[in-house]
This record gives C-alpha cells, sequence and structure tokens, in this order.
C-alpha cells in the first residue's frame, strides 16, 4: 500500500502557511499577478474569467456575491492551490476542480464536464487557470457555446475526441 506523503503546505501550522505564501507568490509568479488581475466577465454578472486568484481577490469576489470559483488548473501540492482552497472555504465559496490543459484543445470528456458543470454550478461563478488566458480562454468559449447559444465557426471532431478540427471545419 503506498504510503500517503504529507502536503508542504499545511495551513495549520506557520511554517506550512509562510511556505505556501512564499510558493503563491514566487515559484507561481504572484507577484507578477499582483498588479492586474485579467479579470473579464464572459457574461455580465453571472460568468467571469481570471487569473489565478489570491485569498485577497478571493475575499472581494465573495463580497461581490461569486458562489463559485471553477479551477482550471486542477488540484495540486502547492501553496496557491492550499490558499485557494482555504480562502473559498472561509468566504463561503464554492471550489471545483475541472482540470484544463494550457497547451492542447479540451478532450471530449473535458468539454461533456464543462457542459455539465455549465448546467449545474452556482452563479455567479468564476473560471480562472494560471494567467486567465489559454485554459479560461478555451472555457470561455465552451460557456458561450453551452450557457449562451453561441455558435463556433469549428466543431470537434467525432473521430478525433481529444483534438478540434482546423479553422476551415464546416460549421455546426
Amino acid at each position: 500500500m503506498a504510503e500517503v506523503k504529507p502536503s508542504r503546505f499545511d495551513l495549520a501550522t506557520p511554517e506550512g502557511r509562510k511556505r505556501a505564501e512564499a510558493d503563491l507568490i514566487w515559484a507561481d509568479h504572484g507577484f507578477l499577478r499582483a498588479g492586474f488581475s485579467n479579470f473579464h466577465w464572459i457574461e455580465p454578472g453571472k460568468m467571469a474569467r481570471a487569473n489565478q486568484p489570491s485569498p485577497q481577490q478571493i475575499a472581494r469576489y465573495a463580497a461581490q456575491g461569486f458562489k463559485t470559483i471553477l479551477n482550471l488548473r486542477g488540484p495540486g501540492d502547492a501553496g496557491y492551490y492550499a490558499l485557494e482552497q482555504e480562502a473559498c472555504a472561509a468566504h463561503g465559496i464554492e471550489m471545483i476542480d475541472a482540470r484544463m490543459h494550457s497547451r492542447e484543445p479540451p478532450s471530449r470528456a473535458q468539454v461533456l464536464r464543462a457542459k455539465e458543470l455549465f448546467e449545474t454550478i452556482q452563479y455567479p461563478a468564476l473560471m480562472h487557470c494560471k494567467s486567465g488566458a489559454d485554459r479560461a480562454g478555451a472555457m470561455a468559449v465552451l460557456y458561450k457555446h453551452f450557457a449562451m447559444g453561441a455558435r463556433s465557426r469549428t466543431r470537434l471532431s467525432s473521430s478525433r475526441p481529444s483534438t478540434c478540427t482546423s479553422a476551415r471545419a464546416k460549421p455546426g
């Protein structure tokens, strides 16, 4: 039986909290995000996208009435993740992990999960990745399609479920 390795970021200890905050700021490049949030509404008042939020930003989102945060980075043993979980719990925001990839199109399973999430989560909601661009951008397109009825000029190929067809694909 594999031994479960404890997290390096135990927020219950001063050392673990300090390690998590340093990881968020330095290893995860939080110092670059301190001056900008890359926050944009996809559907005003309902769904927004942003880069990795700090605990302080999560407190502001809670004050604005956000009910759900979709973490597109997925779970991980990282300072940003431990701090985000703690901040969401402290402010009554449901945090849902929905891993997407930044360097490849969403798989069929990811597209179907996105559709299901958009149909079941509480709004207003925020989706984020590290920079608020690649993963959040792809999910924003899926949100516009599934939740807002926007049509796409490309479609997912049923024969190749993990890739998108070229821009010359027939609409539909």
